[in-house]
């Protein structure tokens, strides 16, 4: 009796394998391009993938920002209204989800975000947020506005789960 557990484990390692093995390399063009259109994205400092994963960092400090973008009309009282409302959470809970969503070979994404002496960071993987959503990410569509009905609206929109989402997910330091 024994035998059909070990099987089926055996079987599941066999398609984890075959779906890393088959996922294609992420075009970092196109992902940078896309991803240089997220929310906030005046104030990235980086975006990279390598192995399927990605990294965007914001600059740390508004003179950090400023002295990379001298000629920017952003001062430093507008850099902080910005990210002192709930566009935090809002950056790593939508735009993280937005881009695993956009390009279905990316299998994990790291966004950190430092602002006012914290450092937000979210390092989230296709996988968990799958199990954590009940579907797949990846199959929701802009087009039918599945997007909007099962996440938008719901993780970004609804205070109370984005909230549930950003506490999931998110680390503070």
């Amino acid at each position: 009796m024994k035998e059909a557990p070990v099987r089926a484990e055996a079987i599941l390692q066999k398609e984890e394998v075959k779906e890393t093995m088959s996922a294609k390399p992420v075009d970092q063009a196109a992902f940078k391009e896309y991803a240089s259109n997220i929310k906030g994205s005046t104030f990235v400092k980086s975006i990279s993938v390598k192995d399927n994963k990605s990294l965007i960092d914001f600059y740390g400090t508004y003179s950090e920002y400023k002295k990379e973008n001298p000629d920017s009309p952003i001062n430093k009282e507008e850099y902080g209204d910005y990210f002192s409302t709930k566009a935090i959470q809002k950056i790593l809970v939508g735009e993280s989800v937005r881009l695993l969503r956009q390009f279905p070979d990316l299998s994990a994404i790291s966004i950190v975000l430092p602002f006012d002496g914290k450092t937000y960071s979210t390092d989230l993987d296709r996988s968990s947020l799958n199990n954590f959503l009940g579907y797949k990410i990846e199959s929701l569509s802009t087009k039918d506005r599945s997007w909007n009905d099962k996440f938008s609206d719901p993780y970004i929109y609804d205070k109370s789960n984005r909230q549930k989402f950003f506490d999931t997910f998110v680390e503070i330091n």
